[in-house]
């Protein structure tokens, strides 16, 4: 018996050593205050602080320093968070110094996403210089979803990015559904304020933690339109038009359309035409005269012929006379 009392207090002893060792080589301070959102934490307690997802957490941290310390950092953190490896839900305090019994008070945001998953995390606080051991508490948090929650995930646009004027600019949504209730008749509108576009249509469900996109909406660019970078503004209503999401801007980039170019015209050319006067029709006087000089002219060739014939045959019983007689 006296030999097992004096090993069990030799362990104690060693333990006790190992304490102390950790001890002087821990940071030299105390978190003597935590609240969150205006709660006081206390860790290793059954009460959970619930908080929703897609909100941010103010989170302060008094520190009290058990003995001067330099080039402390302070850090809140959760983990498990599925894309922690591109985005870690944390946030840091600034490099700090603390004199013994001074007090220090640390204060900033920790930004929780959207698509964390609903369950039980440990909020992780930890002190830590450049060399000691680190000091850290963990308190529970719940996480829950809001009972209504619509996000725009994301605005798809073609042409993307620049559209000519003239032409007709389209337009895809997709709407996440972050809430604990399922959303139905979701309304979506898009438009451009300073064109007056804007063009509607409705998701006819959206389940929670799923997303739907809508169909194509068609915003014709006026033709007239000048060049220039414009808001698209995309507003999403549901919950019979009793909530809406936080509108989404996107940038448009309009270019004016080019006026043709008028080809300059040729110059006149002036054809003077000499007008001859048409040949008037000879007077009827006119052609009855040549008509009639025509017909005197046959008539004299027929006297003449006649009296040709005359002398002839004249000349011709005055030989036969003669031969008669002798």
């Amino acid at each position: 018996m006296k030999g097992k009392n004096f090993f069990g207090k030799l362990s104690v002893l060693c333990l006790m050593l190992v304490v102390l060792a950790v001890s002087a080589l821990a940071v030299p301070v105390e978190l003597t205050r935590v609240e969150v959102n205006d709660v006081q934490l206390t860790p290793l307690t059954v009460n959970k602080l619930s908080v929703e997802r897609g909100t941010q957490l103010e989170v302060e941290v008094r520190v009290l320093g058990l003995d001067d310390a330099d080039n402390l950092e302070l850090e809140a953190f959760l983990s498990g968070y599925e894309h922690n490896d591109v985005r870690r839900v944390a946030a840091y305090s600034k490099v700090f110094s603390v004199e013994k019994d001074e007090l220090e008070v640390k204060k900033f945001t920790l930004d929780l996403p959207g698509d964390l998953e609903v369950d039980t995390y440990k909020l992780r606080l930890m002190v830590t210089d450049r060399s000691g051991d680190a000091l850290s508490q963990s308190f529970d948090l719940k996480v829950d979803s809001p009972r209504h929650k619509l996000v725009v995930e994301d605005v798809l646009t073609y042409p993307q990015g620049t559209v000519r004027a003239g032409e007709a600019l389209l337009v895809r949504v997709r709407v996440a559904n972050e809430g604990e209730k399922d959303e139905e008749n979701v309304k979506v509108t898009v438009s451009v304020p300073q064109l007056g576009l804007s063009q509607s249509t409705y998701l006819e469900e959206i389940e929670a933690d799923e997303e739907e996109q809508t169909e194509e909406l068609y915003l014709p660019v006026p033709a007239d339109a000048a060049s220039g970078a414009f808001d698209l503004v995309t507003e999403v209503s549901y919950n019979d038009g009793f909530r809406d999401a936080q509108p989404a801007k996107t940038v448009v980039n309009v270019v004016a359309a080019q006026k043709a170019v008028e080809p300059t015209p040729a110059p006149a050319q002036v054809t003077v035409q000499t007008t001859q006067p048409a040949p008037q029709p000879a007077p009827a006087a006119e052609s009855s005269s040549k008509l009639r000089r025509g017909l005197e002219v046959v008539l004299l060739v027929l006297v003449a012929l006649l009296v040709v014939v005359g002398l002839i045959i004249g000349f011709s019983k005055l030989k036969d006379e003669d031969e008669d007689d002798e």
